[in-house]
């Protein structure tokens, strides 16, 4: 049993591997799909001790292993260099959901239909200039938007699960929130600040 899951994780780890050599985007969808199905029917047959299939899907797909990599073929660097950028990438954005992290690259998102509503609440003027530039700030920033929803749900959640002491929660669930929205006043360029 023990030594099925260490292959299981290396057929895991070889099928990542194999990703480089793919040449376009339907290559890449039927290879993960025959990979998730594959590694989904060997933990099933492993975990029912169905020994003849789990074998027998064991055989297939090291025949499909063997064909991917019994070929003499180049590293693929440039995606090689992606793969370690977004593992790092993700890496920070978990770190990032506990304390801010300043060498993270800020991700943007348009958000048409919160952008269209804050354009009718807060008007494009002079004497609302930035509210209007903070607040959307607020909105096309992933970081600052997905930390104040998630937040959001958790006051929810436990006003909802606490009904008689959930105030006090809901204030921390505040000042968290607003705590780690500080951080937003520093991400406009000082520029901004210049009088026309």
């Amino acid at each position: 049993m023990f030594f099925l899951i260490v292959g299981i994780v290396s057929y895991n780890i070889l099928m990542k591997w194999i990703e480089q050599w793919l040449k376009n985007h339907v290559q890449l969808v039927l290879h993960r799909l025959y990979w998730f199905f594959s590694i989904y029917f060997m933990c099933y047959f492993l975990l029912k001790n169905d020994w003849i299939f789990e074998l027998v899907l064991i055989s297939i797909n090291f025949v499909y292993l063997i064909y991917f990599l019994g070929k003499k073929r180049n590293l693929n660097w440039q995606w090689l260099i992606d793969e370690e950028e977004s593992a790092l990438l993700r890496h920070f954005k978990f770190i990032n959901i506990f304390m801010d992290v300043p060498n993270l690259k800020r991700s943007f998102r348009k958000r048409r239909l919160l952008t269209m509503i804050l354009k009718i609440c807060i008007p494009y003027s002079q004497r609302s200039t930035f509210v209007y530039l903070y607040s959307h700030l607020f909105i096309r920033y992933n970081d600052y938007f997905y930390l104040y929803f998630r937040l959001t749900l958790i006051g929810i959640f436990v006003n909802y699960s606490l009904p008689a002491s959930g105030w006090i929660f809901n204030l921390l669930i505040v000042f968290m929130t607003g705590f780690q929205v500080i951080p937003l006043q520093h991400e406009i360029k000082q520029s901004v600040f210049l009088y026309p």
